[in-house]
């Protein structure tokens, strides 16, 4: 028989966390409660996997909000305007606060406007059957929704998540069909989170584009690392488990404050923890090993096909961790990497939003998003992991100044 444990306080699957499980963001809470309160629209910008979507969660309880209607949608998989408004009136048929009768009304008006109310996203994020809209107009369909918003009873939020994914459409005039149902809304506010935060800077803060200044900004960064190690060992000492603050704090230097990768790692650290043993440095070390290997053959397809030139710009970034002057002689010729151009669209390709392999810490400075994979290529192409753990917090403290400059 398997013994009832206490739950596992770490989250990472999961957008809506309990509040006893929410880690810090007091000040981001407070700052968008009061944002919202007074009417205003923000663009909340993050680098990913920072938490946005929790932080929305945990704001809309409380008070104050608990109101509203919140209404998420995921333009992540969406590639053009048709996509856009199956998803934003599926999402808005889907909200749990608005009542048969409103979704029922929706329903019809939708219809009306050709539009497939049974359209669903699968977990791949491909969109499929999705009808066209050739015999009506995309704004009619629009205005349809934004007009049954205005009459629910209570107000609604909406979020649009990794919002700079319109910039992609193939329809240019999408941002000046949104703004112009967006700025007459009165019942409804509106979160426009997103990760690509140069392409959300230049959507809101550039002159003459259609949404400059028309929300407020709420940069979102990471955890202060005192604060996560205090929320760790607290979650623990309430399990009646002890961990160390130097394990957390390698937890959190190797990920670099990311929250998707340590609460994933902690979650794991949590469950093989015991009573009566203090968790250690080791065990973190143990951990994040086991999950390497459970990953091992993933990353091994993953650079199988890759062309040779990408997988060394790859395996270069993962050995370097924080990869600076990737076209020098000196670097092509340690890592075998192919002519300066070659190695700039690359890079180019490694950046893309769609790609999402790497990201810049700094200007001209390049590392993996997937922080696993640096590890894998540490411990089974390089043989060096042990120096990764050993230079976690020097690497962090180099990514951390070199963010602050950029």
């Amino acid at each position: 028989m398997f013994r009832r444990q206490k739950r596992n306080p770490f989250y990472y699957r999961q957008i809506e966390v309990p509040d006893e499980y929410f880690c810090d963001r007091k000040e981001e809470t407070e700052t968008l409660v009061n944002l919202l309160l007074n009417d205003n629209n923000v663009v909340l910008k993050a680098p990913r996997r920072l938490g946005k979507s929790s932080l929305i969660c945990h704001v809309l309880k409380q008070n104050g909000l608990k109101h509203y209607n919140a209404v998420f949608v995921d333009l992540y998989p969406t590639r053009n305007l048709s996509d856009f408004v199956s998803v934003f009136g599926r999402a808005v048929l889907d909200c749990a606060t608005i009542g048969r009768r409103g979704r029922s009304q929706l329903t019809v008006k939708l219809r009306s406007h050709a539009v497939t109310t049974e359209l669903t996203i699968p977990q791949i994020l491909k969109i499929s059957d999705t009808r066209s809209f050739e015999e009506r107009e995309f704004s009619d369909t629009l205005q349809e929704i934004f007009r049954f918003l205005e009459t629910t009873s209570q107000p609604n939020l909406i979020v649009f998540d990794e919002f700079q994914q319109i910039l992609d459409y193939k329809e240019d005039n999408v941002p000046e069909i949104l703004r112009t149902f967006i700025q007459r809304a009165e019942n409804t506010r509106f979160v426009f989170s997103g990760s690509a935060q140069h392409m959300l800077t230049g959507m809101f803060e550039e002159p003459g584009k259609p949404f400059f200044r028309s929300s407020r900004t709420l940069n979102l960064t990471i955890i202060p690392t005192d604060r996560y190690v205090e929320f760790c060992c607290e979650q623990f000492r309430n399990a009646r488990k002890e961990i160390s603050e130097e394990a957390v704090r390698l937890v959190y230097d190797i990920f670099s404050g990311n929250t998707y990768l340590m609460q994933m790692t902690m979650n794991q650290v949590f469950q093989y923890a015991s009573s009566g043993h203090i968790t250690t440095v080791d065990d973190v070390k143990a951990v994040i090993n086991m999950i390497i290997d459970e990953r091992a053959d993933d990353y091994r397809r993953m650079l199988r096909n890759m062309k040779p030139n990408y997988e060394k710009v790859l395996l270069c970034i993962a050995n370097e961790g924080i990869a600076a002057e990737m076209t020098s002689a000196g670097v092509r010729q340690k890592y075998g990497l192919p002519s300066p151009a070659t190695i700039t669209n690359i890079l180019k390709f490694f950046l893309d939003e769609n790609q999402r392999v790497i990201s810049e810490p700094g200007p001209c400075l390049y590392r993996l998003d997937d922080r696993y994979l640096e590890l894998w290529a540490a411990k089974y192409i390089f043989k060096a992991l042990e120096r990764k753990f050993q230079s976690a917090e020097q690497m962090f403290l180099l990514e951390r100044k070199a963010a602050d400059v950029f």
